[in-house]
């Protein structure tokens, strides 16, 4: 009986000690991202975190609005050596976390992994266009992995609706909303079509890396802004 009491409190004050730990590590490494401490506490933490795309989700220096929104450079090449052999669920929460730092803040390596990783990153991709949230930023960043490079902070054009001239300040505020509403619809309607149709054709991975999955569309996806 004794000894039974004693093992379930080693297991509470071990659980509260590693709770105690994740919280510290989490407020070092949101505070000071790219100090060699914080580093190595974001590595420690990512390790022992069951929910990865939870923590990845909070830790996103763009979410929270620290750094100018950058990926520690450390964290970037972590994240990018992962990615080549994680497993499903991490590799998902990986691609998850570099959708929200899409268009500008992904860093410098997630679009030069290898072959293999690329084609199952836009497989993901690909998963996740089911959910509309950060639709722009999944096209920008499908595009950089497709082509191997960077798009700065990317942008997407959509013809077939241009804005008329000579608009009042309110006419004006009413049809950059309804213009939103469209551009929004197109993205979700051609965009997602578009991209569908392209991975799910019969063309091989090095044919899918030279076919722009808009040819023929009013959309594109071109670099921008640096």
């Amino acid at each position: 009986m004794f000894r039974s009491k004693l093992k379930i409190i080693i297991i509470a004050l071990a659980t509260i000690f590693l709770s105690l730990l994740l919280v510290f590590c989490g407020l070092f490494v949101y505070g000071f991202p790219d100090h060699p401490i914080n580093i190595a506490l974001f590595k420690l933490t990512y390790n022992l975190t069951p929910t990865k795309k939870s923590f990845l989700e909070f830790y996103s220096p763009r979410r929270r609005d620290v750094a100018n929104g950058d990926i520690p450079t450390e964290v970037d090449e972590f994240l990018c050596r992962r990615i080549e052999n994680a497993s499903e669920e991490e590799l998902s929460a990986i691609v998850n976390f570099y959708t929200i730092q899409a268009a500008g803040r992904e860093g410098a390596c997630i679009y030069k992994t290898s072959e293999p990783t690329k084609e199952k990153i836009i497989e993901e991709l690909v998963k996740q266009l089911k959910d509309n949230s950060d639709l722009y930023k999944k096209i920008v960043l499908l595009e950089e992995i497709r082509l191997g490079k960077s798009l700065g902070k990317g942008a997407i054009h959509v013809d077939g609706m241009n804005r008329p001239t000579s608009l009042t300040l309110e006419e004006d505020k009413a049809w950059r909303k309804k213009y939103k509403e469209w551009f929004d619809n197109q993205l979700e309607t051609t965009g997602k079509t578009k991209v569908q149709e392209w991975w799910n054709s019969k063309l091989s991975w090095e044919e899918k890396k030279k076919t722009n999955p808009f040819q023929g569309s009013n959309l594109k996806v071109f670099e921008c802004c640096g």
